[in-house]
């Protein structure tokens, strides 16, 4: 996942619960999916170990985890855009993952 610093003006414009209603039966099933992914800084740095999260992960719960992963408080106040293969994660992982054909052998 790539990382971008946001625009601070686009803050207003987002809608603060970056959530999806569904079916709390289907939540569950995807919450017990998981994804593993590696922040990768808008330059291509590798700038974390891969880890998994939940597939169903939204933008606003990628925010908090780097926020975690920076030991830097300036890098941590900042709000930042994610992205796969160059599509933003608008309202979570599975939702921008659903379309996508990633060659794995080609990431590693």
């Amino acid at each position: 996942i790539h990382f971008i610093q946001r625009d601070p003006k686009m803050l207003d414009t987002m809608d603060p619960a970056l959530s999806t209603t569904e079916d709390p039966d289907t939540a569950m099933e995807e919450d017990e999916k998981q994804a593993t992914i590696q922040f990768v800084s808008e330059s291509g740095q590798a700038m974390f170990q891969p880890f998994e999260v939940p597939r169903n992960i939204n933008p606003k719960k990628l925010q908090m985890i780097l926020q975690a992963l920076f030991t830097d408080d300036e890098e941590k106040n900042r709000p930042y855009l994610f992205f796969v293969n160059d599509k933003e994660v608008k309202e979570s992982l599975i939702s921008t993952l659903q379309f996508m054909i990633i060659d794995y052998e080609k990431a590693r």
